[in-house]
């Protein structure tokens, strides 16, 4: 049962987050030198450079005689607060393409600067001792209130409070691609809803652990930012590696969704401009550019990007395609898909290519949501549909 306990307790632990915080600098500098760079990557460097310097303060904190003067020690103890919503931030930009007012910026940083300037205040106090042991804070002299009830409960609260709200934001965003994108699958961010998740899962095990009885517990209180620290550096590899990957994903265009009287989620153009003859029109226009250009042939074919082709918003095109045609982005787009891949399945000079090249030929992404797509549309699989073609046309 103490195994665990023992492990985190040994020397071979600091080194791991020493590691951690030089690999989160130095992932710092290749986001910040990333091409192209886009406005999340902003919040990538802020939130890197805060789990640095929190890294230090775990690892400073756990050393027989801290280094750090209690100020500074006061500032690491509270940076969670600060880090935990700049990683929201990353991906409320990542997902609505626009970033948070500066206003609310403060707000969000709000806890951080008023427990910062509690426990200063306590520092200041000649009756207090102020000190940090493994993380923790020490005191000497009468017992405030505030050390027992609210310094170490926030950090809990509010890590998987923002890992919460991110993973919402991540879940409607994945709900809104077929409005945005024709090809979905393209849009990966399964790697940081997972993150989220696991931040939530260990937030409540860690704020568990602490308030508990961490003595009964499979880590003791005097490692559990030991733990938090081993996590974090693991945060810091996986986030680092994927988001110097992530691509730059279409804004949730959360304008194109608003709430009916049934409280269902409807398309909402009340200030997109177009009347039913202006939208007809452009409907036309649309399906002449489609048979005609083939837009749907291009495998990343957005709604911003083609109503660009069009020379009309993604509001405009949004409610073409959603009052004229009776459906989303994603399944107008597929539907043109489907129809070049049938045309192309019944031509017998193709039947040296395999299915999959003749789909991803016709601008599908992924071999799964073409057998989806085309299942669904055809009602039969797309090898039984070739073999009963071909047999016609021999």
């Amino acid at each position: 049962m103490r195994l665990l306990s023992l492990y985190l307790g040994c020397m071979l632990v600091r080194p791991i987050l020493i590691a951690g915080a030089f690999q989160a600098l130095f992932l710092l500098v290749l986001v910040v030198n990333k091409r192209p760079s886009n406005r999340a990557d902003r919040y990538l460097v802020a939130w890197l450079l805060l789990i640095s310097l929190n890294l230090f303060f775990f690892y400073d904190a756990n050393a027989a005689v801290p280094a750090a003067p209690v100020p500074l020690q006061v500032i690491g103890y509270y940076l969670p607060l600060l880090h935990a919503p700049v990683m929201f931030a990353y991906i409320h930009q990542l997902t609505a393409g626009a970033a948070i007012k500066r206003f609310t910026l403060l707000v969000h940083a709000l806890p951080f600067l008023i427990g910062g300037a509690g426990l200063l205040y306590y520092y200041v106090d000649p009756n207090i001792e102020l000190s940090f042991l493994r993380g923790f804070i020490r005191h000497g002299g009468p017992d405030p209130l505030y050390y027992r009830y609210f310094a170490g409960i926030p950090l809990a609260i509010s890590g998987a409070g923002y890992a919460v709200a991110g993973l919402i934001r991540l879940l409607r965003y994945q709900r809104r691609l077929p409005q945005l994108h024709a090809n979905p699958s393209l849009v990966n961010l399964d790697w940081l809803r997972y993150l989220a998740i696991v931040a939530v899962l260990f937030f409540c095990v860690i704020f568990a652990t602490i308030q508990f009885g961490p003595d009964t517990a499979l880590i003791t209180s005097n490692n559990v930012f030991l733990l938090v620290g081993v996590v974090t550096t693991l945060h810091v590899f996986i986030l680092g590696y994927f988001g110097l990957r992530q691509r730059i994903l279409l804004p949730a265009q959360e304008e194109l969704v608003a709430k009916s009287n049934t409280g269902k989620s409807e398309p909402a153009y009340a200030n997109s401009g177009l009347s039913s003859k202006d939208a007809a029109v452009l409907y036309a226009d649309l399906t002449e550019h489609m048979t005609t250009h083939h837009p749907y042939l291009e495998a990343d074919l957005n709604l911003p990007g083609l109503a660009t082709q069009l020379g009309c918003t993604p509001n405009q095109l949004s409610q073409v395609i959603n009052q004229e045609a009776g459906t989303n982005f994603f399944t107008f787009v597929n539907a043109y898909r489907i129809e070049a891949v049938k045309r192309k399945m019944k031509d017998s000079s193709l039947a040296h290519f395999t299915i999959l090249a003749l789909a991803f030929d016709a601008g599908f992404g992924s071999k799964a949501s073409f057998n989806k797509v085309f299942k669904e549309t055809t009602g039969e699989t797309p090898s039984a549909f070739r073999r009963k073609n071909l047999k016609k046309a021999s």
